[in-house]
């Protein structure tokens, strides 16, 4: 199947095709974090778990969670406007209430899933151990979104005083 001048549509097409898929990749690993950890801490929750699969689950949940913060991250530099140093400190905050959020999610399904355990077996047991993973990686995704910002600023204008500030760039002096 050719088009009018020849070529395949695919091929006529060119990069504006891939720009749909560039948009949904975030937004899907997200979701693929959220699944992988509440796979995870209900695999936690068995009575006898075997080590080895959870250790890969608590790795996978890290992994995509650090993933998709730098998706994220990509995805907001390469938007057709340019970002400004308040639109950085906003957009880090809101990706960290993100990470937040995810985290705070994953701490009632634990708690949930201690009740639901009681409920059947008569004993209140929350494994504060495995949590602590899934908490180890949120702290890491947060750092790693204020140290992308932290270094967007510091290419993009600097840091000053310690602060994150932004330097306007000096403008040419006119002759005349």
């Amino acid at each position: 199947m050719t088009s009018i001048s020849g070529r395949s549509p695919l091929v006529a097409a060119g990069p504006k095709r891939y720009a749909n898929i560039f948009r949904v990749v975030p937004a899907n690993l997200e979701l693929l974090v959220a699944v992988v950890g509440t796979l995870g801490l209900i695999r936690d929750s068995l009575t006898d778990p075997a080590p080895v699969a959870c250790v890969n689950l608590h790795s996978l949940f890290g992994i995509l969670l650090w993933l998709s913060v730098i998706a994220r991250f990509h995805h907001r530099l390469n938007q057709l406007l340019p970002m400004r140093p308040a639109d950085i400190r906003a957009f880090a905050r809101h990706l960290s209430r993100r990470v937040y959020l995810l985290l705070y999610g994953l701490m009632f399904l634990n708690l949930s899933l201690g009740v639901m355990q009681a409920a059947i077996h008569g004993a209140f047991v929350i494994r504060a151990e495995h949590f602590q993973c899934y908490l180890a990686d949120g702290v890491f995704a947060v750092i790693t979104i204020h140290a992308l910002a932290a270094l967007w600023l510091r290419l993009r204008g600097g840091l000053g005083n310690g602060r994150l500030t932004y330097r306007e760039p000096a403008s040419p002096k006119r002759q005349g």
